[in-house]
């Protein structure tokens, strides 16, 4: 028979804490009448099945600051992972710094973006195995966080706000047979610990903090990219109704997801806070309102997530005496 493997990456909606991918800019609409007729509420394809919050009027909105990203940054950082060698640039589109260490028994990849500080690190071999025999030996939920905890802290890479959000397989070998409807075989690959965080409370979503862990509890992939910031001023928001308006006509602080759905039931709305990917050059951090729920795609409901600004005027953006 005719065998195929394939190696599956688990992609979880996180309510508190959304991987993040190549997203732009937060989208600010300038709003004159933050006030909405009642009939705007109303969709064919959204339905509210929540009440709107109580929000404050304003929001403090957050300067990040950004390490300075030179060569020397990048070969100080791979030696927190034991990985040396040449600092390279990879891509001058998103700013990726790379050191490739092939000295050792296995080879390791540290991978620094200059616009976020952002890293990634991976044991390429052992984080995307080609061919898998056997299951991996992986620790138990609480070994795995007791596990990405110390390696984080060891290498001074654990920021003091960051908390274990979840701890959930992360890839998934499975082969498969012709004439067979389902997989042949199935192992778990690793373990993904997810770190999440909040600014006085209020969610902050975009963040990157996961250890992913291997076999034998080996950590064989680390993903950070976790701005620091300092309160900078506050700022006045929309209205909930008004966000709610944005959602409906696809206003949102990200490339659009929601045109895949047929129908959006909204289930939950809160502040949170956006952060742009690694990939990114962020000054500050504005207050988002979070729609999350269910959605349907081809008559298939899955979790729904989705983020508008909260911010009232496009000047917000800007730091005084830094350009946009």
């Amino acid at each position: 028979m005719i065998k195929t493997q394939v190696l599956f990456i688990l992609s979880l909606v996180l309510v508190a804490g959304v991987t993040a991918t190549a997203i732009p800019a937060c989208s600010i609409q300038d709003q004159d009448d933050p006030t909405l007729p009642s009939d705007s509420l109303y969709d064919t394809k959204f339905t509210l099945n929540t009440a709107l919050p109580d929000v404050n009027e304003s929001y403090v909105i957050y300067r990040t600051v950004t390490p300075d990203v030179s060569d020397e940054y990048v070969k100080k950082m791979g030696e927190r992972f034991d990985t040396y060698g040449k600092a390279e640039k990879k891509s001058e589109s998103t700013g990726r710094i790379q050191i490739i260490d092939n000295t050792g028994e296995e080879s390791r990849c540290l991978s620094v973006y200059e616009r976020s500080g952002g890293i990634v690190y991976e044991i390429p071999e052992k984080a995307f195995p080609a061919f898998v025999e056997s299951q991996p030996i992986l620790p138990s939920k609480a070994e795995a966080r007791e596990i990405a905890t110390n390696f984080l802290k060891t290498r001074n890479l654990l920021p003091e706000d960051a908390e274990i959000e979840s701890v959930e397989v992360d890839k998934i070998y499975k082969e498969y047979m012709i004439g067979h409807e389902g997989p042949t075989l199935s192992y778990n690959m690793t373990l993904d610990v997810h770190y999440s965080r909040n600014f006085n409370g209020i969610p902050v979503y975009g963040d990157e903090l996961s250890v992913i862990i291997g076999d034998k509890g080996e950590v064989v992939e680390v993903i950070k990219s976790w701005r620091d910031v300092q309160p900078y001023k506050e700022v006045k928001i929309k209205t909930p109704e008004l966000a709610y308006s944005d959602l409906i006509a696809s206003r949102f602080a990200r490339p659009p997801t929601e045109n895949l759905y047929e129908k959006v039931v909204v289930e939950d709305v809160h502040i949170g806070y956006w952060m742009e990917p690694r990939i990114t050059e962020q000054k500050v951090v504005l207050p988002v309102y979070v729609f999350s729920g269910t959605g349907t795609v081809n008559g298939i409901e899955r979790p729904y997530v989705e983020f508008v600004s909260a911010a009232l005027s496009e000047e917000e953006r800007v730091i005084p005496g830094n350009s946009p």
